[in-house]
């Protein structure tokens, strides 16, 4: 067990410089956007078209391709990156300029020729990386490239994260039955340690050859001296992946005043948590994710928050971010780990928040997680497709019944579908 005494120093550690990246990963994209005006002002162009020669708008011809339009990268280990290369392809007869290239989030690109001319005919190679995070998802990015020739070329950029130690079940509640053992299992078959995790709540769980599988018995007498934490680390040497984390649902009949979360190697002590404790946020998160105080929230998240703190509704932050379509709070918040699974008291999730933003990168992010589209909230039964209908959003409309929701399922309080 010497390798569980250092856990501690090892977990925070990790927990800071997660925080620190998702902050960094940012403060990175806002640079690379600018305002985002730009980005905003027209439409980028699909790659399959072609070069039209009639009419005498420069702006209306394309002179560069990308090959191919849909870079697939496949699986991608949680936690990681992968790359892949795109060719941009000059099939005009004229030189055109690469000014600049944007991406969303997760998404970078490198080698990319800003200020150089494509010649006709020639083409440059760009490589093009996809970062997956501790979640289990389909990953669908874009990539735009902007000319001085041309109007912008995007494509897409698609992998499936892959998590290839599980912890089962994932969600563990003191007291239930089916809480008293946790599996960690190879996905892939592939042996591998338990190193070390944090808190140590689970016993015997080192060994002497390494196995696909463990069974662990968990003791919550060692949860509740170890404050209570939310999260519950194993640090595996498995090759594809050095972590799988498990979350401690509390009940109501079990909190308390000790936090919950002091020894969370993930979070600090929270201002607030899910569920709606009604402890005052210092400062108030909430308030300054509503109002989309970008930059001081990134330096608070970086200062070790607790990604899951709640406003007085029982929504999180990811799904206030969500509402109001503050784009750049959501992607740190989901590269520092927040839930957008979660949703408030009354069932309302982080993508029904989306769907009310009338932003469609907002709606897309949440979709990207592959949350379920149909769920339902608790209040009336409506859909996230609902919530986009009684906003008169048709763009984020069309979205969701691109991604498939469902239209005829009618709501328990008003009787519309």
């Amino acid at each position: 067990m010497a390798v569980a005494d250092t856990a501690s120093e090892q977990n925070e550690l990790s927990r800071e410089e997660r925080l620190r990246q998702a902050a960094e990963r940012a403060r990175e994209r806002q640079q690379e956007s600018g305002d985002g005006d730009e980005r905003r002002a027209g439409g980028a162009r699909s790659t399959d078209e072609r070069p039209s020669r009639t009419g005498n708008d420069q702006s209306d011809q394309v002179f560069i391709v990308a090959e191919p339009s849909l870079l697939d990268l496949g699986e991608i280990p949680t936690n990681s990156s992968k790359s892949g290369t795109v060719t941009l392809r000059n099939v005009s007869d004229r030189p055109v300029t690469v000014s600049t290239s944007r991406t969303s989030c997760g998404c970078t690109v490198a080698n990319v020729p800003t200020g150089e001319a494509i010649q006709p005919g020639e083409s440059v190679e760009v490589e093009v990386s996809l970062r997956a995070s501790a979640r289990t998802e389909v990953l669908n990015k874009t990539v735009t490239f902007m000319f001085e020739e041309q109007d912008p070329l995007q494509m897409t950029v698609r992998g499936q994260a892959i998590a290839f130690v599980t912890i089962e079940p994932s969600v563990l509640t003191p007291g239930d039955s089916q809480s008293k053992t946790v599996k960690i299992r190879s996905a892939d078959g592939e042996p591998f340690r338990i190193t070390s995790m944090h808190p140590p709540i689970a016993r015997d769980f080192a060994s002497d050859e390494p196995q696909s599988e463990y069974e662990l018995e968990i003791s919550w007498d060692q949860w509740e001296e170890h404050n209570r934490s939310r999260r519950v680390l194993f640090y595996v040497d498995h090759p594809k992946t050095s972590m799988v984390t498990g979350t401690v649902r509390i009940p109501a009949d079990r909190s308390d005043s000790r936090g919950d979360t002091a020894d969370d190697p993930l979070s600090r002590e929270r201002p607030s948590s899910r569920g709606g404790d009604s402890r005052r946020a210092a400062p108030n998160l909430p308030t300054m994710v509503q109002q989309g105080r970008t930059e001081a929230f990134l330096a608070e998240l970086e200062s070790g928050i607790d990604v899951e703190t709640t406003d007085q509704a029982g929504m999180t932050l990811l799904g206030i971010a969500a509402r109001h379509g503050h784009v750049e709070i959501m992607r740190a918040l989901l590269d520092a780990g927040a839930d957008p699974h979660a949703s408030d008291r009354v069932g309302r999730t982080v993508l029904m928040s989306a769907a009310q933003s009338k932003n469609r990168e907002a709606l897309q992010m949440i979709l990207d997680t592959g949350v379920d589209i149909d769920a339902r909230d608790r209040a009336m039964g409506n859909t996230a497709l609902s919530w986009a209908a009684g906003f008169s959003d048709p763009d984020s409309i069309r979205l969701l019944l691109d991604h498939g929701a469902r239209i005829d399922i009618v709501g328990d309080t008003t009787g519309f579908t």
